[in-house]
């Protein structure tokens, strides 16, 4: 017992807290005024005990409740009150809606929560459009140490710490290779792809990235060095098919059949309508030249084919979580006006295409 009352006043104190602020605050305010060996040795304060405890968690209960509904409506709460009513720091389910979104974005986004998954031993019930299942459980373990309950993990603040426990871990290509292939069930078969195994599979975009200049893009220079360094004898070209609302054709997949041509190297040109042919086509290949773009950055690397995996750099270098022994990541930029990227289409252009 404190030196601050009896025993009588500090139980009378509690019952004034708990009505004031609840039984969570008159716990604590028990707990740490009375010590743990007198709270033994006492059946009226193992009882008092027992009783502040079973209403704490019946009111934390309702308070994570209450934190669930308001955080699907939008409202993200700190992420110290969620530990506070009881959301656990690890071992919780997480419902991923990987829907929405270009599918290079979700997969990356997808890693992450991998990562975490591993981290924090979550299970996690994914959404995936490449999927044709409506979930997909992934989990790295079958026990847990707490009581375990599921949330919204699509956005707010367990999204945010989950991501950024994530962040902190080594990036662990074995990790996502793991994952179950029902994640990947809409993709054509291996059989179903006319893809010798020889192939190099290079990655063109074009669309909002080359006419808008959305994303920045490679010249037509680290595509040719990527093949001749590969020695291949057969490339595949995936490639966005043409859009008539386009102001011209994307010029580089020509460019790169000529060039392959001269080199005396078999080239084909796939730009189907099916985003799945071409997903399962960067999917099962094994070696890869990546555009700037996180569909023919991350496709590869889910499969488990990829022993070979080139990637331009971001101009002036990057941070690269992603590290393995079968990534290369490529300076290709010598010469790259960012801002004339922004506002020129004939630069744009031109950039790609080799003139400047």
């Amino acid at each position: 017992m404190d030196a601050r009352g009896t025993l009588q006043d500090v139980v009378r104190e509690a019952f004034s807290v708990c009505e004031s602020r609840g039984p969570t605050m008159a716990l604590r305010n028990l707990t740490e005024r009375i010590p743990a060996h007198q709270v033994e040795s006492s059946e009226y304060l193992r009882a008092l005990f027992d009783a502040y405890r079973s209403a704490s968690t019946a009111e934390k209960s309702r308070m994570r409740r209450a934190a669930e509904d308001w955080a699907s409506m939008g409202l993200a709460l700190p992420r110290d009150f969620l530990f506070f009513v009881g959301v656990s720091q690890r071992e919780f389910g997480l419902k991923v809606d990987l829907l929405n979104g270009r599918l290079g974005d979700t997969l990356g986004q997808l890693a992450r929560y991998v990562h975490a998954m591993h981290a924090l031993n979550l299970v996690l019930f994914v959404k995936s459009k490449v999927s044709s299942h409506r979930s997909v459980m992934l989990c790295c373990a079958d026990s847990f140490d707490v009581e375990f309950s599921v949330y919204d993990g699509s956005s707010g603040t367990l999204h945010d710490y989950v991501l950024e426990v994530a962040s902190k871990h080594a990036f662990s290509l074995s990790s996502i290779r793991e994952l179950s292939p029902s994640l990947f069930s809409k993709l054509p078969s291996r059989e179903n792809l006319f893809l010798p195994s020889e192939s190099l599979v290079v990655h063109i975009r074009a669309g909002d990235a080359l006419f808008l200049g959305a994303l920045t893009l490679p010249p037509l220079s680290y595509y040719q060095s990527a093949i001749l360094a590969s020695e291949a004898k057969r490339v595949v070209v995936v490639s966005e098919p043409a859009n008539p609302q386009d102001p011209c054709v994307n010029p580089v997949p020509d460019l790169i059949q000529s060039f392959c041509e001269s080199s005396g190297v078999d080239c084909l040109i796939q730009s189907s309508e099916e985003m799945e042919v071409d997903a399962a086509t960067l999917f099962y290949a094994k070696r890869v030249v990546a555009s700037n773009s996180s569909f023919s950055k991350w496709l590869p690397l889910y499969g488990d084919s990829c022993e070979s995996l080139m990637i331009p750099d971001s101009p002036g270098g990057g941070d690269h979580w992603v590290q393995d022994e079968c990534i290369t990541y490529v300076d290709c930029w010598k010469g790259f006006d960012q801002e004339k990227w922004k506002e020129s289409l004939d630069y744009r252009l031109a950039w790609v295409s080799g003139g400047l």
